[in-house]
Formats: structure tokens, sequence, C-alpha cells
């Protein structure tokens, strides 16, 4: 038997059902967040701060260049015992996304705020451990 096939062959691998159960456990988990408490901590501090891309589309390739790096960063940084804050942002005020809206006949706000939404849920289906 090749190693590679599953031992019964109906069994089929539904990628969407590992991608749920795992966004599942790791929000039920908190399993990225950075602690936030005020008093003092017994592990040090590190924060991984990656760019901050623009919100005029959904991501592309160059995203999940840039953020799989800055990604094995923190979780490599969480791994050595490091209270690791990876926060995610937007860089909406720039012309990028306001220009795709208008070439769209768009409100820029509300294309801006679409797509803001539409890449939190893309970073968060890729399994970058964002704060």
């Amino acid at each position: 038997m090749n190693t590679f096939e599953p031992a019964n062959s109906d069994e089929t691998y539904d990628p969407q059902a590992v991608i749920d159960k795992w966004l599942g456990v790791w929000d039920e988990l908190g399993t990225f967040a950075a602690d936030r408490r005020t008093d003092e901590l017994d592990r040090p501090r590190r924060c991984v701060v990656s760019m901050f891309s623009y919100p005029s589309g959904d991501l592309h390739m160059g995203h999940g260049e840039v953020f799989s790096i800055s990604d094995a960063m923190a979780r490599f940084s969480r791994m050595r015992g490091y209270d690791t804050l990876f926060p995610v942002g937007w860089d909406s005020f720039g012309l990028p996304a306001e220009n795709a809206a208008l070439e769209r006949g768009l409100d820029p706000r509300e294309w801006t705020y679409a797509n803001i939404e539409t890449q939190a849920d893309s970073f968060r289906r890729l399994g970058v451990s964002f704060d």
C-alpha cells in the first residue's frame, strides 16, 4: 500500500472541515492572544509588526509572502516563551483604496470597510496568528 493513500480508499480529505475545526479551537483557546494584564508578567514581551496592507481588494501572493514570514517570527517568539503581540492593521488612508472604489463607481468608505472585512477573514482562514 502506498503510504500517501488513505487507509480506507473511501476516505477523503475535506480541507474546509479541517480549517473550520482548527479556527474554532484557536478562537476558543485564545491561542494567539497576547496577555493584556497591566500587572507584571512572568515572561518577557515581544511585538512583531508587519506591513499594513491597502484594503483596495482581497489578499494576493505578496501578502501571503510578507505575512507568512512575520507569522513565523511571531510563532517562534511564542515558542521561545515570549508574550507576543502580533497586531494586524490596514493602511486605509491612502489613495489605492479610494481610487479602486472610484474606478468601480463605489463609495470609498463602504468599499474600504468591505475589503477590510474580506481581508481579515482571509487572514483568519490562512491561519495567520494575529492577535
